[in-house]
């Protein structure tokens, strides 16, 4: 036996299809393979294509022996022009088959060479599938169901061209039409009991392989086709992917560019914590650390009463931006930017204006109350918290002038950046003081405003990472479904797979290439402008990318094997 199937066994899971099964087909001439609906016709064409795996026995193919396939379901790529695909063996192998235009003529397809697949009938594409399918000029030529989809003048040329083939080749037929193709007088063969049974013998000489090997295929040409296949799918999917990702970057950017915790407020005396002592118990006195200061009333601008922090500078900020003087003594003050606002918009003058300007404070000592002038030596432009109204005297006015009595409960206690809130915390716990400090109580009330905005906007950014991922995920077992069958049509071609394989590889390397150009991009930018708060994240958000696109790209590009061509194109049909 030259050709033919020895003891072939073949199950789908507990359903047996083939039990040893033998099919001798090494003679030339026309063989119908006859069925019920489910019998296995073609799982036993497609056993003998080699395009499915079989679980015992034996296939016998001589080495070098072309097999082209008429599939039932035409199989052909739909962005290629109907001559593009009838040419698709020649174009690869650069092997123009003599008969070429008489087929093409026999099969009525001269007419429209430059249409889409999608642009012609079903008894069109019927055809041109034949058409290709026999322009590798093959040994044997496997056809499942030729005449189906095909009008009876048709149906009759396809089966004179066959016949007049099946001289000099092997021609595998299977069909339902069994009375129209045994009028052309084929060796009839029967699946019956899980084996092939046939009393018809063929006469005719056994095919010879004709031992040309063939050159290796056109790779410029098969980077072409698989472009093609992979183009509108893959534009597509690329833009997405890209929107979605820029998306979950920009987002992620943008948190940590607005919810960064705030750990600084640019303000004077940022470190003194104002104390005040409100109950204080004779049998059991508070002894508060620091220095007694003098506490103001609230004062009158332009006929309204405004509470004003009026305290001394005790520590300055020289990264605070100053008008004026930035020093100050005797009876200078410095006005920050919220109490400078309401005099000029009062007055209706500038800034400058209000430098030399005298304003009246009040206070008490001892009970007595106190009305002091003083002269506005500068403007601090402070972080605005709450638009909190600030003046700052020298801490050492009162010294000179003044008297602090020790019946004064007011006090200021210097800290320092490192333990400004475990010492605020702690005397903000003694029920009998009152603690004012800025810098921890505007800092607390700013994290905890921002505290809920922030898990809304870390749920947005997780859904929107989250889709990235499933749409990555999704999109590429989408596409590879659609692009799959195109890839085992161009085998069928007899391209070998790791050909097409590599091709493909490079052009899916393309895309991933231009995603990590665009993100990578796009986080320089955010880097070069915002600074690297979160950098990491970003990058490790490209990274998982890649991770999941090129594990993606792994499984699907091992998914493909020659046996399992039947297979794949029967998925590509049913997705």
């Amino acid at each position: 036996m030259k050709y033919g199937l020895e003891g072939i066994k073949k199950s789908f899971g507990r359903q047996t299809v083939f039990d040893g099964l033998d099919f001798d087909f090494s003679k030339c001439g026309l063989y119908l393979i006859k069925g019920e609906s489910g019998s296995g016709k073609t799982t036993l064409l497609n056993i003998i294509a080699g395009y499915e795996d079989f679980d015992g026995g034996k296939r016998v193919i001589k080495k070098g022996t072309k097999i082209a396939y008429i599939f039932q379901t035409y199989e052909l790529i739909n962005n290629l022009t109907v001559a593009e695909n009838i040419d698709l063996f020649e174009n690869l192998y650069h092997i123009t088959f003599d008969k070429k235009q008489e087929i093409i003529e026999i099969l009525g397809l001269q007419d429209i060479m430059d249409h889409y697949p999608d642009e012609c009938s079903s008894g069109q594409k019927q055809r041109i599938g034949i058409a290709r399918a026999l322009m590798m000029d093959p040994e044997i030529i496997i056809c499942d169901e030729p005449t189906e989809s095909l009008d009876m003048e048709n149906k009759q040329n396809v089966m004179e061209l066959l016949t007049t083939l099946a001289k000099e080749k092997i021609v595998l037929l299977a069909s339902h039409e069994t009375e129209l193709i045994e009028k052309y007088q084929p060796a009839v063969y029967e699946i019956i009991d899980k084996k092939l049974q046939s009393n018809d013998e063929i006469d005719n000489e056994v095919v010879e392989a004709k031992d040309v090997l063939l050159p290796k295929p056109d790779q410029k040409y098969l980077k072409k086709i698989i472009r093609k296949v992979l183009h509108h799918s893959s534009i597509v999917q690329l833009f997405i992917i890209l929107v979605i990702a820029l998306t979950a970057l920009v987002s992620l950017q943008t948190y940590f560019t607005i919810f960064k915790p705030i750990e600084s407020l640019e303000i004077l005396n940022s470190y003194e914590i104002y104390i005040e002592v409100t109950n204080d118990d004779e049998e059991n006195p508070v002894r508060v650390p620091g220095e007694r200061i003098v506490k103001f009333d609230n004062i009158i601008l332009d006929g309204r009463k405004y509470r004003i922090n009026v305290v001394p500078i005790v520590t300055n900020n020289e990264e605070l931006e100053f008008y004026g003087q930035k020093e100050i003594n005797g009876n200078e003050i410095i006005i920050n930017q919220n109490v400078a606002k309401i005099l000029m918009d009062s007055q209706g003058v500038s800034k400058e204006k209000l430098i030399g300007q005298e304003m009246n404070l009040s206070y008490k000592i001892d009970f007595f109350s106190n009305e002091d002038t003083f002269e506005i030596a500068g403007i601090v432009y402070e972080d605005d918290v709450q638009n909190v109204l600030q003046v700052y005297y020298s801490n050492d006015y009162f010294k000179q002038t003044r008297s602090i009595s020790e019946d004064m409960d007011y006090y200021v206690y210097h800290s320092d950046s490192k333990n400004i809130e475990n010492d605020y915390y702690r005397f903000s716990k003694n029920t009998q003081l009152e603690t004012t400090n800025l810098f921890v109580e505007n800092i607390e009330r700013i994290n905890n405003e921002m505290g809920i905005f922030e898990l809304v906007f870390k749920a947005v950014v997780i859904v929107i990472f989250t889709t990235l991922l499933i749409y990555t995920i999704y999109s590429l077992k989408k596409q590879w479904r659609q692009v799959s069958g195109n890839l085992a049509i161009i085998a069928s071609c007899l391209v070998p797979l790791s050909k097409i394989k590599s091709s493909y590889i490079k052009e899916k390397f393309k895309e991933l290439i231009i995603i990590d150009i665009v993100l990578m991009g796009e986080s320089l930018l955010y880097l070069l402008l915002i600074g690297n708060r979160g950098i990491e994240i970003n990058a490790g958000v490209i990274i998982v990318l890649n991770i999941i696109y090129l594990v993606m790209l792994l499984i699907n590009i091992r998914s493909i094997k020659d046996y399992e061509i039947a297979t794949i194109l029967k998925d590509d049909k049913d997705n």
